[in-house]
């Protein structure tokens, strides 16, 4: 029985070591999937500008964010969410 409480302390501990390294979580990463998934969801979202209106966000930014962490444009998203 010891030996098995020594293993889970040991697990234990390397586990809360890597969660400690872990970073920090990226609030632009939750933006963009959110925005994605009410594209997704929502088909009355047909162009950039209804994304632009709804979320408050100026196009140009809202460009980079899809670039940076979707790797595609929002314009492409509403075009494949809507077929």
């Amino acid at each position: 029985m010891e030996l098995v409480e020594s293993a889970v302390q040991l697990v234990e501990s390397m586990l809360a070591a890597v969660i400690e390294r872990l970073p920090e979580v990226d609030p632009d990463i939750l933006f963009v999937g959110e925005v994605v998934a009410n594209i997704q969801s929502d088909r009355t979202i047909m162009k950039v500008d209804d994304v632009v209106q709804r979320t408050g966000i100026h196009i140009r930014k809202l460009q980079r964010l899809f670039d940076c962490y979707v790797g595609v444009s929002p314009k492409w998203v509403i075009a494949v969410s809507a077929a």
